[in-house]
C-alpha cells in the first residue's frame, strides 16, 4: 500500500511483543533499505538472521547492506553463506551472485587492506588480514 510509516509502526510493534520473529524482523531491515537507511537495517538484518539463519532472502538484504555501508567482511560472508545455501538440497531459489557484488568485496577488502597496512593500527590491519581470509574463502 506504500505506507512505509505505517509497516515500520506495525512490524515495530511485532517484534517487541515477539521478540524471536525472524520474518518480522526482516519486514524492518526492509522497510529501512526501501527509505535508504541502511544503517537501521543492519540490526535488523541482524536479529533475523540470529532467528532464522536459512533465509536467503535476508542474507541477500545483508549482503546488499553489508556493501551500502563498506562492511566488506560481512558481505563476503553474506556470499559465501548464500553459496552453502545454493549446494544444499533445498537450495530452491537462491541467486547466483552478482560479478559487481563479488568486484566490490574484493576492491573494497584490498582497499581497506592497504589502508590500514600504511597506518599504525595494528588492530586494523589484523581485521584487514581476517578480510582477505574470508574474501580467498569466497573466491575459493
Amino acid at each position: 500500500l506504500e505506507d512505509w510509516h505505517g509497516a515500520l509502526s506495525a512490524f515495530t510493534e511485532v517484534v517487541q511483543q515477539q521478540p524471536d520473529e525472524a520474518e518480522a524482523w526482516a519486514n524492518v531491515a526492509a522497510i529501512h533499505m526501501h527509505n535508504k537507511h541502511p544503517n537501521e537495517a543492519y540490526p535488523a538484518l541482524l536479529e533475523s538472521l540470529k532467528h532464522n539463519r536459512t533465509n536467503w532472502r535476508v542474507w541477500v538484504s545483508k549482503l546488499y547492506t553489508c556493501l551500502d555501508l563498506n562492511k566488506f567482511d560481512e558481505a563476503a560472508q553474506a556470499c559465501n553463506m548464500l553459496l552453502d545455501l545454493r549446494n544444499s538440497s533445498s537450495s530452491q531459489g537462491v541467486p547466483e551472485l552478482e560479478e559487481k557484488c563479488v568486484r566490490a568485496i574484493v576492491g573494497g577488502t584490498v582497499q581497506k587492506y592497504i589502508s590500514a597496512k600504511g597506518s599504525s593500527d595494528n588492530i586494523a590491519l589484523d581485521s584487514a588480514r581476517r578480510s582477505l581470509v574470508r574474501v580467498q574463502e569466497l573466491l575459493d
